[in-house]
């Protein structure tokens, strides 16, 4: 909590460059605690004042701008839960084990930047990396 609260008021001052990704993984990396980080960022910001601002996340402009943003990109737990499963690799071809975990990985980090936000998709590029893996395997002496 204590090392991402920063980054709220990150966002919103870059609020014209800030994008779906820096909104999905922060609230991936928060794994739903945004509004405890709400409640800590407005803390903090008042800490700050010498007159002290109203204690009401209804009325605090940052607060709003980050919820219009989540509503704006149907941001929630739900909509970030990983698409690509252990089972849809296996449909590719692909065997269980640290490779697929680490792909499952790779996956994660691609639907949260916006790359695919379905299962045929998330295949597709799978199958896309899994054969870029398989000539470059091929190719090593």
């Amino acid at each position: 909590m204590v090392k991402n609260h920063h980054r709220l008021f990150e966002l919103f001052r870059n609020r014209e460059t800030a994008s779906f990704k820096s909104f999905a993984r922060l609230l991936a990396e928060m794994n739903g605690h945004d509004r405890l980080l709400l409640w800590l960022d407005l803390a903090d910001r008042m800490s700050r004042e010498e007159e002290p601002l109203a204690f009401d996340l209804r009325s605090d402009e940052l607060v709003r701008w980050y919820e219009e943003r989540c509503e704006q990109y149907n941001l929630s737990l739900e909509t970030i839960a990983p698409i690509m499963r252990g089972r849809d690799l296996i449909a590719l071809g692909m065997k269980p084990g640290p490779a697929m975990g680490e792909l499952l990985d790779r996956l994660y980090d691609a639907q949260l930047d916006g790359l695919f936000s379905t299962v045929e998709q998330g295949s597709s590029l799978a199958g896309q990396w899994l054969g870029e893996e398989s000539k470059n395997d091929d190719q090593q002496p």
